[in-house]
């Protein structure tokens, strides 16, 4: 018998395109902060026949399902990417109207075998969803500190192949983590923070991320004194009210200053 005692690394990805009898396909996805729980919940339909005062046929499919995630806090740019919501010089904004995109998401859990005395990593791979944000609960500190996880639910989908989970276990935890990247094409992400002081204008601002290899590009309204990348002085860099980082390779700690 095989026990689970562990779960780690939630990945999600954006659909790109949805082929007729195929997995969907991905544009490049990104890691959520750490993960402390998943909840699965499924409901199927059946149907009975009867005949001679006996049941001759139960059929059953797969009606709806969900996925309760709770994260150790999430960034805004992060739940932007999931929830649809827009994101202005670093700040989240919910309207009324925001539409979750469709996603795929993957995680993985550690286990363990009492038979054979071996522990295992089984991959969990959702083909097709999308968010719901979580209600959020605040208060105010007393004599102990509690910490709060931020808690989404996904609504779960039927691929076109007909598919809304699937599993697969590996011998290695490595290879079960690279199995979750490699079926929602996540890419290696750097974070980019970027400061701003005076009164002109930066887009993004705050916490922003860049897959490894891309460019980055940062708006810049008005005429920066002084423009930093990492300690070092770019201004000079900045042209047609731009600074671009090409072929990210690493995080980045940018700030920008307006006279």
């Amino acid at each position: 018998m095989k026990q689970e005692y562990g779960l780690k690394k939630f990945y999600v990805s954006r659909i790109k395109s949805e082929p007729e009898k195929s997995l969907p396909v991905y544009e490049t996805g990104m890691m959520l902060e750490e993960l402390a729980k998943a909840t699965v919940n499924l409901t199927f339909v059946k149907g009975e026949s009867y005949g001679d005062n006996k049941k001759f046929e139960t059929p059953s499919e797969f009606s709806s399902g969900t996925c309760t995630i709770e994260t150790l806090g999430m960034t805004a740019a992060q739940e932007s990417y999931i929830y649809g919501s827009r994101l202005e010089e670093g700040t989240l904004v919910r309207r009324g109207n925001d539409q979750p995109p469709l996603v795929g998401f993957a995680f993985y859990t550690t286990l363990y075998s009492d038979k054979t005395r071996k522990t295992t990593y089984e991959a969990h791979f959702f083909p097709k969803a999308s968010a719901v944000p979580g209600n959020d609960d605040y208060s105010t500190k007393g004599s102990s500190i509690t910490l709060k996880n931020k808690q989404t639910t996904f609504n779960l989908f039927l691929a076109n192949n007909d598919a809304y989970e699937i599993k697969k276990e590996f011998d290695s935890e490595s290879d079960a983590d690279a199995y979750c990247r490699s079926v929602l094409n996540i890419g290696e992400y750097y974070e980019i923070n970027i400061v701003v002081s005076g009164s002109g204008k930066v887009t993004p601002k705050g916490t922003a991320y860049a897959a490894a290899g891309e460019d980055f590009v940062m708006a810049i309204e008005g005429a920066p004194a002084k423009v930093y990348d990492n300690g070092a002085d770019v201004t000079s860099s900045v042209a047609g009210g731009q600074y671009v980082i090409a072929g990210v390779d690493g995080p980045h700690n940018i700030a920008v200053i307006f006279a």
